[in-house]
């Protein structure tokens, strides 16, 4: 089941943009540094515009501050990180086709978690900042 969220990376227009990523390596190179980059600015409490998410509410920060994980920040109520055990950031893979790919999250539940969180702190996908960071990063490796 696909995440369908309005604002999300255009990869393949990156892909058509840039002819010398062809290959499936190349492909999955810049599909691991899209991951990389909404795992860090989202544990920094950044969303797609590289805003500070709006805060938890009291309610939810209470919840997580007694039953949060201890890792990756599972207990950080401020900013919001959208972590409370990494699984679903850490769920965040990718699926290569004929030229191009797809971000993808390889768990149901973590979907579910990732659309509901999209609605209301968008985070799945990239800030000028991280379009910049991997841009320079593709004309460094090729």
């Amino acid at each position: 089941m696909p995440l369908v969220v309005k604002k999300r990376p255009n990869i393949n227009r990156w892909v058509s943009k840039i002819n010398y990523l062809s290959s499936k390596d190349k492909l999955e190179l810049l599909a691991n540094a899209v991951i990389t980059a909404i795992k860090v600015r989202t544990r920094k409490g950044k969303d797609v515009n590289g805003h500070t998410f709006d805060k938890y509410t009291d309610n939810y920060i209470a919840w997580k501050s007694k039953h949060g994980g201890t890792k990756n920040g599972g207990k950080q109520t401020s900013p919001p990180n959208l972590t409370l055990n990494s699984h679903m950031l850490n769920s965040m893979t990718h699926d290569t086709y004929a030229g191009g790919v797809k971000i993808v999250f390889n768990s149901d539940d973590e979907l579910k978690k990732a659309v509901h969180n999209q609605k209301t702190r968008p985070f799945f996908g990239l800030s000028k900042a991280n379009r910049r960071m991997i841009f320079k990063l593709l004309q460094k490796e090729f």
